[in-house]
This record gives C-alpha cells, structure tokens and sequence, in this order.
C-alpha cells in the first residue's frame, strides 16, 4: 500500500511537471506570435472601387448617378461629374471670349460639341466607351442610333415622371421645334424627330425631391452662336416660349442615355486593378 502511495504521487508530480512545461511553452509561442504581430506594419485598406453602377440596364445606371459617381481613372478613380463641368466651364469661357461660337454642320454645333466633350472624358477615362466622330457618328441622327444600338437609349413618354432619369451626365435629346407633344418616339422614328443634343451639369430638386430644374452643357443655335451651359430647364416651365417640361425652348424632351457605363474593357480593367 506503501507503494502504491508513492508510486500515485510520483504520477502526479509527473504531470503537474508536464502541464506546467506545456502552458509555459505554449505561454511563451503565444509571446513570440504577439511580438511578431507587432513587427508587421498593418494590412494596408482595401482599395475604394468605382461607383458606376455595372448593371446593363440604362435605367438604373443614370439613376444611380449622383454627384459623387467614380470612374477608375488609371491607378486612381476620378468623379465623373468633374471634367464635364471643367470641359463646359472651359467651352463657355472661349465662347464668350470670342474664339469660339455654334456653326451648325461643323465640330461646333450641338452634336459636335457633344462628341469633343466625350473625347475628351475618353482622355481622362481611358478604359470607358464614349462616342466619337466617324463615318457613321457625327450628327444628331446617328448619336441616337449609337446609343439605341448600345442597348443605353430610353424614350421619354411623360417627362414629369421621368425626372429621376435627369442626372449630371445624363445625355439628353429633344424632339424638333413644332412637333413636341404630337408624337409616341419609337426607334422608327427617332431620327427623324430628333434635333438637338447636350448633357446634363447639375441638378435642382426640389423638397419633396423631385428635379425642379437642371442645367444642360450643349452648343445652342447658329442665332446666337453661344455654346455653354443654360438653367432654364423647368418641371413646370416658366414662360411660352419654352412650354415643354424639361425641354429647350420648343423641343420637348424625347430620350435619353448614360454618359458613360460599365462596358466589357472598363470590367476587364476593374478586374485587373482589384483582384
């Protein structure tokens, strides 16, 4: 019994010994692990994607525009709304200043100065889609029919209830002077009703947040020879001369499209920047 005794002490010394070993050594891997920890600088933030929307749906990318939609723009993003009012800004200044002024038929007019300002946000988002001029890309016919075959243009039955369309860089077209209001547009007849063209800079809502108004950068008329950005684009227009809601004087707002949107090289170059 004697032995017994000892031989159970004995035991238990035996594995107070090793349980006191194994929480020092796992006391001291828990110490080396922390010291180590400490050493390494922290993970750096997760990288801020774009918020172009990526959806197909020309509807629910200009609805998502906002003041701060981000495009990548190289290693970086850039907001989209920034170099349209720079461009528009810099277009107005030269007009005013006289070295520049509309003359239809020429890179001057509504389509032209539509088609420069998408050349130039080509300069600044490389890997985006936006028009440019070609045999088959130069006036207003054929930019609706660009954006109609890129799945991007909507037809405009009630522009009231329309209104959450109207964002900065939404491309906005109108009907010809006189036929505002008499016509279902369809892509039958979409060339030969629209006339003018221009992109949307900004936006007044008003406290039940619907657009009240907007500006619009476009070339105007040959009459004036002014390209620049106009205000008076109203919910409820204002005057006669301008009786169609969200129009240009006596053309009625008839479609509309996304500026720009996530195409297969923008998501090809988003993959790469961020997998």
């Amino acid at each position: 019994m004697k032995n017994y005794s000892y031989f159970l002490v004995l035991l238990f010394s035996i594995s107070l010994f090793a349980c006191q070993n194994t929480a020092t050594a796992t006391k001291e891997k828990e110490n080396s692990e922390k010291k180590t920890a400490e050493k390494l600088p922290p993970p750096p933030p997760p990288k801020p994607k774009p918020t172009l929307s990526q959806k197909s749906d020309p509807a629910a990318i200009l609805t998502a525009y906002s003041e701060k939609t981000s495009l990548m723009q190289g290693d970086s993003l850039g907001m989209l709304v920034d170099p349209i009012r720079h461009y528009a800004d810099s277009l107005q200044s030269l007009n005013e200043a006289g070295k520049i002024r509309y003359v239809s038929g020429t890179k001057n007019d509504c389509s032209g100065t539509f088609v420069q300002l998408n050349q130039y946000l080509k300069t600044q988002f490389p890997d985006y889609t936006f028009a440019k001029f070609g045999p088959n890309l130069r006036d207003t016919r054929s930019l609706v029919q660009y954006y109609h075959n890129l799945g991007k243009l909507i037809f405009i039955e009630n522009p009231q209830e329309s209104d959450s369309l109207i964002r900065p860089g939404a491309a906005m077209f109108y009907v010809k002077s006189g036929l505002g209001g008499k016509q279902v547009i369809t892509p039958e007849n979409m060339k030969s009703l629209v006339q003018h063209v221009g992109v949307v800079t900004e936006v007044v809502m008003d406290s039940t947040g619907r657009v009240e108004s907007y500006a619009l950068f476009h070339g105007q008329n040959s009459r004036t020879g002014k390209i620049g950005v106009t205000e008076d684009h109203f919910r409820n227009p204002k005057r006669a001369a301008k009786p169609y809601p969200y129009g240009w004087y006596k053309q009625q707002w008839m479609a509309v499209a996304p500026i720009a949107f996530n195409d297969s090289a923008s998501m090809a170059a988003m993959e790469a920047a961020f997998k």
